[in-house]
């Protein structure tokens, strides 16, 4: 009965997830594969997003499959995320707000030392909505420009990890890619007389498959402490894609009025190929009590190729956090049985605009807060940052994340004993 609630509600959020809106602006989302969004799960997140080294058996840990064999008990995580923005230029101020399926994961042991599991998690968004005009030459009348984008991509993917020996951890994962990225341009006539807008629109779909691999080796420290060292491999992948076009009429409302197809799927069937991603990790712990690390990753985006490509960078993220629990086995004070999390990001992003390669900085809090018997918890990530600049006209982008999200452990498919 168990499995069958579980898969019910993997079942349920797989349905959501495409009616959850997105009306937020992200201008920089335009760019390549939109705005990348591998942070991992919420244990992750509430520590700046390391977890190339750092693990605990009450979390599921997505950034490193081999860690996965920590969790000897069956799981399962479901999060969603809020988001608040400001967009600040030069001259203008807007606010936006949006939220979404932060990501789906579960798994469970099939053996001493293996533990396998999967999910769902978004790997890029691409959410903008950017206007401009312009007057018309010898006219009073101006002409409106609107870039609308939307989609992106998502994982679903299975994973593995093995604890090989002693202290030493494998792990494998398969990511099948899916979503697509589209794009509307569009141009309309505010002469006071013209009642349609034209419609350029864009559309990639990606279909396929991807690999990452994972390593971590726990040297122990004392009676029950232990350094960690981990590295992850994401391994360059070649996504195959169909894209379709068209030219479109539009009434000043967004209602269809006619198509001109100019190609479609079957027609322009292509590809894009996303770098490798090189992971390393360093942690200290002491396990259900405190944790310390770092990660650094980097990812050479200049070998990009496929859509929406503009001049790219290689790129570096620095993650730094930890927990603290005061008491996990406290019986008369449940704020020492909270998990308190803390933890700071930088990321150089992609893109290359203006001749500027953007970045981003951040700060996170997390806090799990245990409910039931074990070790299942409510779990509240929170991030504050800035990404992008405001030289040479650009976009900087202040922003403020909420993510909610819920963790349940339990002893599945263990054989009753009948004396």
């Amino acid at each position: 009965m168990k499995l069958i609630n579980l898969f019910a509600a993997l079942a349920l959020c797989c349905v959501t997830l495409p009616s959850i809106a997105q009306n937020g602006n992200s201008p920089y989302s335009r760019f390549v594969l939109g705005e990348l969004t591998d942070r991992g799960g919420l244990y992750n997140i509430g520590m700046g997003g390391i977890g190339i080294a750092s693990s605990s058996q009450a979390y599921a840990n997505i950034v490193n499959p081999a860690l996965m064999a920590r969790n000897k008990l069956t799981f399962f995580e479901a999060a969603f995320w809020a988001e608040s923005k400001n967009l600040i230029t030069n001259t203008d101020l807007q606010a936006t707000q949006t939220g979404n399926l932060g990501g789906l994961t579960f798994g469970f042991p099939i053996a001493r030392k293996v533990t396998i599991g999967g999910g769902l998690t978004p790997y890029s968004i691409v959410n903008y909505n950017n206007r401009s005009e312009e007057l018309l030459p010898n006219s009073p009348a101006f002409i409106e420009y609107t870039y609308i984008g939307s989609g992106g991509m998502n994982q679903a993917y299975l994973s593995a990890g093995w604890n090989l020996v002693k202290d030493l951890y494998v792990g494998a994962r398969v990511n099948y890619n899916f979503g697509f990225l589209k794009n509307q341009s569009q141009s309309f006539v505010n002469d006071g007389l013209s009642s349609y807008k034209t419609q350029l629109l864009d559309q990639t779909n990606i279909n396929d498959f991807s690999f990452k691999l994972g390593s971590v080796y726990r040297m122990p420290v004392g009676k029950d402490k232990s350094l960690n060292f981990g590295v992850t491999y994401d391994v360059g992948a070649t996504l195959s894609t169909r894209n379709f076009q068209a030219r479109q009429r539009l009434s000043r409302f967004d209602v269809l009025i006619s198509t001109d197809t100019l190609s479609r799927p079957q027609d322009r069937i292509g590809t894009l190929y996303v770098p490798p991603k090189y992971g390393f990790g360093l942690s200290f712990e002491r396990p259900f009590h405190y944790l310390i690390g770092i990660d650094f990753t980097t990812q050479d985006w200049r070998d990009y190729k496929g859509v929406r490509a503009v001049s790219l960078a290689n790129t570096f993220q620095i993650s730094a956090g930890g927990e603290w629990t005061p008491n996990t086995n406290s019986i008369d004070n449940y704020l020492a049985r909270i998990t308190y999390r803390a933890g700071i990001n930088y990321s150089q992003l992609p893109s290359l605009v203006s001749g500027i390669q953007l970045d981003e900085k951040s700060v996170s809090l997390g806090f799990s807060m245990p409910f039931m018997r074990g070790i299942s918890s409510a779990n509240i990530a929170l991030i504050l940052g800035q990404r992008g600049t405001t030289e040479k006209n650009l976009v900087q982008e202040n922003f403020f994340r909420f993510n909610l999200g819920l963790t349940i452990n339990d002893q599945w498919f263990v054989r009753r004993k009948i004396n």
